[in-house]
């Protein structure tokens, strides 16, 4: 005979339901793992000079960074978002030429960085994504652009819409489930 409840489906996934906190009877996904490589790229190195480097570290470990392949060119300042298996890299800067050329990388394989597509602005903007998509949002000097790309397709940017106010420098932040 099998074990039989009278729990409902959605309550197995409501994390607050022992706690007395209120999860606004929504239903949530479990948490996934989307991989084990952090990468960055491109910079300012030691003693100067703008670099064109991708790095990257096995989080689940502690060690030295390894060098991943190269950007499309030397910058900083650009955007990153990711999927669980791509990585994209856009805008930045060259010197003071802002830029507007979108790269990506294949998180399982290493090599350098190929081309995506183009933002709709030369900026060095912020980026956030979900699973799919990857926005690209404001920029120096002050914009308010907010642009967005399918992830695992390439292809140039597309207006999302607009920023309540021009902003630069800002922090990407999105959640884990890809949810507006």
């Amino acid at each position: 005979m099998g074990i039989k409840s009278t729990n409902k489906v959605e309550s197995y996934y409501n994390y607050f339901a022992d706690s007395g906190l209120d999860a606004a009877s929504e239903y949530i996904p479990p948490p996934q793992w989307y991989g084990t490589r952090g990468t960055w790229a491109g910079g300012y190195g030691v003693g100067g000079g703008v670099k064109n480097v991708i790095g990257y570290v096995t989080i689940a470990s502690t060690g030295n960074a390894t060098d991943f392949g190269d950007t499309y060119q030397a910058l900083y300042g650009a955007a990153g978002c990711s999927s669980g298996s791509r990585g994209l890299i856009a805008g930045g800067c060259a010197g003071s030429s802002p830029l507007n050329v979108i790269g990506y990388i294949t998180f399982a394989t290493t090599g350098n960085a190929t081309d995506f597509g183009d933002l709709t602005v030369a900026r060095a903007a912020t980026g956030a994504s979900s699973p799919t998509r990857g926005l690209f949002l404001g920029g120096v000097p002050g914009q308010n652009v907010v642009d967005y790309i399918e992830i695992p397709t390439t292809g140039n940017a597309i207006d999302f819409g607009n920023l309540t106010t021009g902003t630069s420098d800002g922090t990407g932040i999105s959640n884990a489930h890809g949810r507006p």
